[in-house]
């Protein structure tokens, strides 16, 4: 049994106070000890350290260290105190700076985060981090033509980072480039396949690029693993219907609507479009949907206007927002 003894250790002489032997008694303590006893060792250092300029950017370290250990405790103000403590001992200390910016980003100030991520970069235009966090400020706030390129570099500067690829994926998609997202989501989902959204980007992709065989299997697998999905659903049954099989099509589009109520709407969309561009896929499919919903045949009366946001084929649902 551990015994915690770090508050009883002798204080360190001035000729120790130095990064080196304060990093390996860290790594040491992080390893062997508990994170109280390392939250412990920090304040007691901090307190024992002369609060000299010469001695800032030791300070601005263990400062960092403390701001972490209560980020990892998901106390916020303490964290943000000693990180803004950090950063203003020593502005170089980027790994301050960058778990500072990264509170900014949980908090969702995302200006805020995006100025201290822009600052890092221009002293390291290679960290990867403040490259795909940027982008993230720019994505969750609308400024896709914007995050798109820091994606792209943070592809790049972290290739086997999931997130990056997808997000890559994600920006293409909604600026409507499918065919050049379709790489990113593809290595997204085979770096994370447990993950939904890449398997849904990947989908629309290969529907849009025209392999319907591969998109219906996707399809097929994501409905296995992550059970009922709206958007394989729908790729699904768009892919169905351009292989010209416009009953089995009708399933798969009438289990999304069996799922969620909303996509009744896109079930009688989907109809009306093909009574109007695919008239010989019409009958079949509409005689389905027909025979699940017979409430639905006023609403497919072809005298009527079609819906004027009727969704197009195989759009994703989970657009960067």
């Amino acid at each position: 049994m551990s015994t915690d003894m770090s508050h009883n250790r002798p204080p360190l002489k001035p000729a120790l106070w130095s990064e080196d032997t304060l990093e390996e008694a860290i790594g040491e303590l992080k390893r062997t000890e508990s994170p109280e006893s390392l939250r412990a060792f920090l304040e007691e250092r901090i307190e024992e350290i002369p609060h000299t300029k010469g001695h800032a950017h030791l300070l601005a370290r263990l400062h960092n260290e403390l701001g972490l250990f209560w980020l990892q405790k998901e106390k916020m103000g303490k964290a943000r105190m000693h990180l803004d403590t950090a950063v203003s001992l020593d502005p170089e200390n980027l790994k301050a700076a960058y778990n500072r910016g990264n509170i900014s980003l949980y908090e969702e100030e995302f200006e805020a985060a995006l100025g201290r991520y822009e600052n890092i970069l221009e002293k390291e235009p290679d960290h990867g981090g403040a490259t795909y966090n940027a982008a993230l400020c720019h994505a969750l706030t609308g400024r896709v033509a914007e995050a798109l390129p820091l994606f792209e570099r943070a592809v790049v500067l972290c290739p086997d980072y999931a997130g990056a690829h997808f997000w890559a994926g994600e920006c293409l998609l909604h600026l409507e480039k499918p065919d050049v997202a379709l790489p990113y989501f593809h290595k997204a989902s085979a770096l994370n396949p447990d993950h939904p959204e890449s398997s849904r980007g990947l989908a629309i992709c290969l529907f849009h690029a025209g392999r319907h065989e591969e998109a219906i299997y996707l399809c097929e697998h994501m409905l296995e693993a992550f059970g009922p999905e709206l958007t394989a659903l729908r790729v699904k049954g768009d892919a169905l219907l351009a292989l010209g099989n416009p009953v089995k099509a009708a399933q798969s589009h009438i289990d999304m609507a069996l799922i969620d109520f909303d996509a009744r709407e896109f079930l009688v969309n989907r109809a009306r479009c093909l009574m109007e561009t695919e008239p010989d896929k019409a009958p079949p499919y509409i005689r389905c949907v027909l025979d699940h919903f017979p409430d639905f045949k006023s609403a497919l009366d072809p005298q009527e206007p079609l819906h004027k946001d009727r969704p197009h084929d195989g759009r994703s649902q989970s657009h960067a927002q």
